[in-house]
């Protein structure tokens, strides 16, 4: 097989697993405590990503049940939650409370039951989250560079701002050009993003270099990305709205979520 045709997909899996190292690092995992790298999905089928992976961390590499892993931890979280979900409703109907009442008392640690799994009797959650990193490019110690606010793998909805300031004296208009990008770093090169649009913000008489301008993001479970920009002088503010690709709906949440929690477990 020629490179050319699995060279992309190589590419992107190490990429990926470099994140992921990255991100563990930051939970205060060093790479060192990692032993063994696990492959999911149908294109770690390839001895070339295998391979490639091996190559590029030195760790052991191992194909794990490409074709069902995501299912099988679907199962499991169905399993936990109709466990969790019948232990509290006999807790509720022994002590003649409503089921409401009892998730109250555990949520605030008040109340501790037992499954017949032994799993945690911790309520599992479906969190969303954003699946890129989310930024403005602008000049930075003098040059250009992408200022992330919004972090792939951050909850949501999300929020993210910082202060920018004029390039030079009476400017008369400043654009802020949304990219987004896999980074981890708030500070990384434009060129790892892909711009999703832009906004400009027109610049007052009397503008200098130290003249502040609040940037805020705001990203929502929809996927709608949320710009607000702000200079300080005379108080002139720009806002606009960015489709993403992001985010799962709200519909589309309560969906899966009810799928997950009405499944039976055999």
């Amino acid at each position: 097989m020629n490179n050319y045709l699995y060279q992309d997909l190589v590419n992107r899996t190490i990429s990926l697993t470099r994140q992921m190292f990255e991100e563990a690092a930051q939970k205060g995992f060093r790479e060192s405590d990692i032993d063994e790298i696990l492959l999911v999905g149908g294109s770690s089928r390839m001895p070339q990503i295998m391979k490639a992976v091996k190559e590029a961390f030195g760790k052991d590499v191992r194909m794990f049940d490409p074709d069902e892993a995501v299912a099988k931890g679907a199962a499991i979280y169905a399993a936990h939650m109709s466990e969790f979900n019948q232990a509290v409703e006999e807790i509720a109907a022994q002590e003649h409370k409503s089921v409401e009442e009892v998730k109250e008392e555990i949520d605030a640690g008040k109340l501790k039951i037992d499954t017949q799994s032994g799993l945690s009797t911790a309520p599992l959650s479906i969190v969303n989250v954003s699946s890129r990193t989310y930024g403005v490019r602008c000049i930075w110690d003098g040059k250009e560079s992408l200022l992330n606010l919004i972090f792939k793998n951050q909850d949501l909805p999300a929020h993210g701002e910082n202060t920018l300031y004029p390039v030079e004296n009476n400017q008369r208009n400043a654009r802020f050009e949304i990219l987004e990008s896999f980074a981890s770093d708030e500070h990384c090169d434009p060129s790892v993003g892909t711009e999703i649009g832009h906004a400009d913000l027109e610049l007052p008489s009397g503008i200098t270099q130290r003249t502040p301008i609040e940037v805020t993001f705001t990203l929502d479970e929809s996927g709608l990305l949320k710009l607000k920009g702000v200079e300080k002088l005379k108080g002139r503010t720009v806002e606009a709205t960015f489709e993403t690709a992001n985010a799962m709906s709200d519909v589309e949440m309560k969906e899966a979520t009810h799928r997950i929690q009405s499944s039976n477990i055999n």
